[in-house]
């Protein structure tokens, strides 16, 4: 027998025990520190550039070639494209969990260069740009100006902040180790910018394709060469590099540039048609930090690195940088999610910590010697510590996850101990023979159910651990470290425990002598036997002499506690008293619950019944939306609203927001919605990031919501409206649900549009919908251009003439490129600020025909007002609309989704379709996960336990008492308002090893007393007796260990209170039930079997 060695050799599972601690304990400080683990699919952006370009122009023309160039690319799962006003693109593709990066953005790469040659020239010369996208927003650094005391206006402007944090903090932070990438909202990039005045090129007979010609050609690069090189004929000459003046650098050059020679040699330079200014390449946002101009800096963490030592590193970065900064100007950081991400590790830490003590307290307190409960504490650790190594082996991270399983694991560690623990006190006090002996003994009797109570639990977790996706993602981390602390943990069981309870135990003064004689007997013997079901039972105080006296005092003296000796044997007398008067009782309650076990049975199915109605109705639910300590506000105007409108409504909401409790500072972007992701001048959003945790405990992100909720929506002249972050970054834009409904059958905007506000207004009617919203709008004022062919052909003008002058005049047109501070900028030429006001401006344009004289536009083209939208939405190739929300308060996620569905069915109409997307994809993908986890957890437990008993009855009696469990947790779910999300199923899930780990105990013990002789239901009510204290220690020591994440607060407070709702209630119901019920399954079971398999007589057949 293993445990035979290690008791005689104690210094041998110490020293393996030491090693496995030392292990764990490197490997703390070089595992990853997460939030979550990687549980975000891998996205690939591909971005693009039309200055002038309106949206459904975008769409048809770069949107939808390079979108079936891409579509299908292997691994994809969904692909999203925003086509929006300002001339941009953007192409998200969303690949399947587990999918490599870097080989899913070459695969998009590749896709896109087929496409290019079919894009628009002016796209190929702006360039395709294809990137992996980080979505761990780690930190987001502000760079500040002080304000000048004489004017009261900051020393530097936006634009300063914006190209300084470009040059100087944006290269040095991305090259940080575990930084992703680095970037700025509402970047203000240098640009050197020609503003045409169209009056003075018509004077001097210029057009717009005359101009950019000649900034094209003067503004180049050349390669001059070199003199004397090879090969020559002059051995003794030099070689002289050839250099240029190539591109121009500054303000100046550009001003000189020659536009024009005319017949009298007076040349036309840039100056005299135009101005030029060092400016900025996007003028369509802006940022500031609590009201005050600033560059503000995202900082993206890198996959598998630790967050908590990425933003320390950063922000010393950070500190260096400071030292050169120029006067005036500071950083500060503004948000850092890390805060949330230690908060929620410390409070898990400290529940693990509270929990070990608690279970070391609930040992003590029933074994009462301080010397038997060193062996939990000192093996608890050790499995805990130990787990650590391996999930550094295995490539994981300490994350909310992990640490959830420790916590949980504390239950099944404990486990072990106390049964180890248990059995030699119990052998010692029965024997009085040395510790040693006892030890051998006891482990001769529990090898076989610590093994079999391994095998469940690995059993159980195992095949969640294999599953895909998302989902299987999240159960696999607790599997991995549940299944590795149980491994740990049944080591120690079989080696450190049995060596520690060898060195440490030591007979009471009531134990018996070396020859069986009992010294001093407190405990008086205890009745409670049951006839065979169909008998009649008998209670405590019946005739003592229906068996031998000496059974009885045996059974009395199981029962009792042991180290009942001295002062803690008085203090604990009242709690041993009624201990056995409790085991009295139990014992009298089976054995009349075996008698009456059909009524037992009944009550069974009743409960079974119940558990299947719980379930049913239980509402469901995926991720739970965490107070993060941040939220998001949505600011949207009236359609074509200017971007200095914008602003003003944002600058009341930021002082709105910092006069509000609980908030600590606002990241502001006007001229950009997150909803829409992308940049409109009617549009802001503002970060809400709110004090620490412990300093606004009456103030939770929902609480504040709600209040701002009326405040926010009295702000005339906008939809001013605050939400929650998604549950995973990177999943979505907002909490709630994100669905795309589709125009499948290429109905048209318009419909599009009506079958969404149709959807809108149902939903909005729909009591269980809290919000439903959208950005998209069919319905914004433009401007078309009508040309007449007929007519602009007669006049000689070719059509490429007239889109040329329109998109740079009016849209901005790249020319080139220059040098500046060691970077390349972007040439950019367009119409001055006040040439592209009005109509008017647009039709004095002019052109030249094929005979060399100018045309006015109005004289071909004339403008007509109609309605379009601001961007165009494509998902999966078909033209949609975006629609967020959330459910109203109460209403549980699975709730609101199974809602959304039958409005969808009810009112959009044929042709369009819709589906989910972001977190709200991840939860339909998950829909039917959890049954099949658990109903593969029990199946395999069922096999497992048939193998081990070597029989197909035996597992039935244990697994009867999981549906026990599952009923508790549900009704412990329902009764607190929690959805059944995945935190409560992946407790469901533990509870199938808890119920069935204690069932183990029992019935290992019932079948060894049946194997020794005892009737099947004198087998039965022994083992419940001889258990009954190990269960209890054992469901107090787990009930106690998770109860802290029942009542949890602070950062992801929600998580932990589902978790621990579900496996503490679930854990009280199942053992409550279970330990009444499970000698009755197996009285029923093994009569059953015996009665169609009699035993022979070398079984020691005897009819209970």
């Amino acid at each position: 027998m293993l445990s035979r060695f290690f008791i005689h050799r104690p210094i041998f599972a110490t020293v393996i025990a030491l090693l496995t601690v030392v292990a764990g304990l490197v490997s703390v400080p070089l595992l990853p520190i997460e939030q979550y683990p990687e549980i975000t699919p891998p996205t690939v952006r591909v971005s693009v550039r039309y200055p002038g370009a309106d949206a459904v122009t975008l769409a048809e023309t770069v949107t939808a070639p390079m979108e079936q160039a891409i579509n299908g690319v292997e691994g994809m799962i969904y692909m999203k494209s925003t086509s929006s006003d300002d001339g941009s693109v953007s192409i998200d593709v969303t690949f399947e969990l587990g999918t490599d990066a870097d080989l899913a953005a070459v695969r998009v790469q590749n896709n896109v260069n087929i496409a290019e040659a079919r894009l628009p020239e002016a796209v190929r010369r702006q360039g395709i740009t294809v990137t992996k996208r980080s979505p761990s927003l780690l930190l987001v650094m502000s760079l500040v100006s002080d304000v000048d005391e004489a004017t009261g206006e900051p020393i530097y402007d936006y634009a300063f902040l914006s190209n300084y944090a470009t040059l100087r903090v944006l290269d040095p932070v991305a090259r940080t180790p575990g930084v992703g990438e680095a970037s700025l909202f509402g970047p203000r990039d240098y640009s050197m910018r020609i503003w045409l005045d169209p009056q003075k090129m018509r004077a001097r007979d210029l057009t717009t394709v005359d101009v950019l010609a000649e900034l094209r050609a003067q503004n180049v690069q050349l390669a001059a060469g070199r003199l004397g090189d090879q090969p020559t004929g002059d051995p003794d000459g030099f070689t002289y590099t050839l250099t240029s003046e190539g591109r121009l650098t500054d303000v100046s050059q550009f001003e000189e540039i020659i536009v024009k020679t005319g017949d009298d040699q007076r040349v036309v330079r840039v100056k005299d048609v135009g101005r030029v200014e060092l400016g900025s390449e996007l003028y369509g946002s802006t940022a500031r930090r609590n009201g005050q101009p600033g560059a503000q800096i995202p900082v993206y963490q890198l996959p598998g690195s630790n967050s908590v030592e990425t933003s320390a590193a950063v922000k010393a970065v950070m500190e260096e940088l400071a030292a050169d900064f120029p006067p005036g100007l500071r950083h500060e950081v503004t948000f850092d999610f890390t805060k949330f991400v230690e908060a929620s590790i410390e409070e898990v830490v400290f529940t693990l910590l509270l929990a070990s003590a608690l279970v070391i307290l609930v040992v003590f307190v029933f074994l009462q010697d301080w010397r038997a409960t060193l062996v939990p504490a000192i093996t608890i650790p050790v499995s805990l510590v130990g787990t650590l190594a391996a999930l550094l082996v295995f490539g994981y991270s300490l994350n909310l996850l992990t640490l959830f399983g420790l916590v949980l694991a504390i239950g099944i560690v404990v486990d072990d101990a106390i049964v180890v623990v248990e059995n030699c006190a119990r052998k010692i006090e029965e024997t009085g023979c040395c510790a040693a002996d006892a030890a051998t003994d006891a482990m001769r009797e529990i090898t076989g159910p610590i093994v079999a109570t391994t095998l469940v639990v690995l059993a159980v977790f195992v095949p969640a651990a294999l599953l895909p996706g998302l989902t299987g993602q999240l159960y696999r981390q607790f599997a991995v470290t549940l299944s590795v602390a149980t491994v740990f943990s049944s080591v120690n069981a079989l080696t450190l425990s049995p060596a520690l309870c060898a060195l440490l135990l030591k007979p009471s003064p009531g134990s018996r002598d070396a020859h069986g004689r009992r010294e001093k007997a407190e405990a008086e013997p205890s009745r409670g036997e049951a006839e065979p079901p169909g008998g009649d039972g008998s209670g405590p105080g019946d005739d003592p002499q229906s068996e031998p006296a000496e059974r009885e005092r045996e059974r009395a003296e199981a029962s009792a506690s042991p180290g009942r000796g001295g002062l803690l044997g008085k203090a604990f007398k009242p709690f041993n008293r009624g201990f056995d008067h409790a085991t009295s009782g139990y014992a009298w309650l089976v054995g009349k619950a075996v008698a009456l076990w059909p009524v037992t049975l009944v009550v069974y199915a009743a409960a079974a019944a119940a558990t299947y109605l719980a379930v049913t109705l239980a509402p469901t639910g995926f991720l739970p939306e965490e107070d993060q300590g941040y939220f998001f506000i949505n600011v949207q105007l009236p359609e074509a609203s200017k971007l200095d409108r914008t602003d003003a409504v944002l600058r009341r909401v930021e002082q709105l927001l910092l006069d509000s409790p609980g908030v600590e500072s606002t990241i502001a972007v006007a001229g950009f919605s997150l909803l829409a992701g992308v940049n409109a001048p009617n549009a802001a959003l503002c970060v809400v990031i709110m004090e620490d945790w412990p300093e606004r405990p009456d103030w939770p992100v929902t609480r504040l919501i709600e209040e701002l909720g009326p405040r926010l929506g009295g702000i005339p002249d906008a939809a001013v409206f605050a939400f929650n972050p998604p549950a995973i970054r990177g999943l979505g834009q907002a909490g709630g649900f994100e669905m795309q409904i589709r125009d499948e059958s290429d109905l048209g905007i318009e419909a599009l549009a009506q079958a969404t506000r149709a959807f809108l207004d149902a939903a909005a009617g729909d009591p269980k919908i809290g919000r439903a919203l959208t950005t998209f709008n069919a319905q914004s004022p433009q401007q078309k251009i009508v040309i007449d062919r007929e007519q602009h052909l007669k006049l000689g003008i070719e059509p490429e003439v007239v889109n040329d002058t329109l998109s740079t005049m009016l849209g901005g047109a790249y020319v080139n490129d220059f040098n500046y501070f060691g970077r390349v900028y972007r040439v950019y030429a367009q119409a001055d600020t006040q040439y592209r006001q009005t109509e008017a401006d647009l039709l004095n344009l002019q052109v030249r025909n094929d005979e060399g004289s100018m045309t006015p536009l109005d004289s071909f083209v004339e403008l007509l007002p109609i309605v379009g939208p601001q961007n165009v939405v494509r998902y999966n190739l078909a033209t949609s609309s975006t629609v967020n929300g959330s459910g109203a308060p109460g209403v549980s996620s699975g709730e609101v989704l199974s809602t959304v569905d039958r409005i969808a069915a009810d009112v959009l109409p044929t042709g369009m379709g819709y589906d989910w997307t972001g977190v709200t994809y991840q939860q339909e993908q998950a829909g039917n996960t959890a049954p099949i986890v658990f109903a593969l957890a029990v199946v395999v437990v069922f096999l497992v336990l048939a193998a081990q008993y070597e029989s197909w009855t035996i597992p039935l009696a244990i697994l009867l008492a999981v549906p026990l469990g599952v009923l508790g947790a549900v009704l412990g779910l329902l009764f607190r308002g929690f959805p059944n999300d995945v935190y409560a199923q992946i407790g469901l899930v533990l509870l199938v090893a808890l119920v069935a780990k204690n069932a183990i105990l029992l019935v290992e013990f019932a079948v060894q007393k049946r194997s020794g002789g005892d009737g099947v239901v004198d087998a039965a009510v022994e083992a419940a007796r001889l258990r009954f204290r190990p269960i209890l220690m054992t469901a107090f020591s787990f009930v106690l260990g998770t109860a802290p994440l029942m009542f949890a607060s602070g950062a992801g407070a929600t998580s932990r209170q589902t978790l621990g709702t579900a496996v503490v209630a679930g854990m009280v119901l199942a053992t409550a039930l279970g330990l009444v019920m499970t000698p009755v399954f197996y009285a029923v079971i093994q009569r059953t079997k015996e009665r169609f398999k009699p035993r022979t007589a070398d079984e020691n057949a005897e009819k209970a």
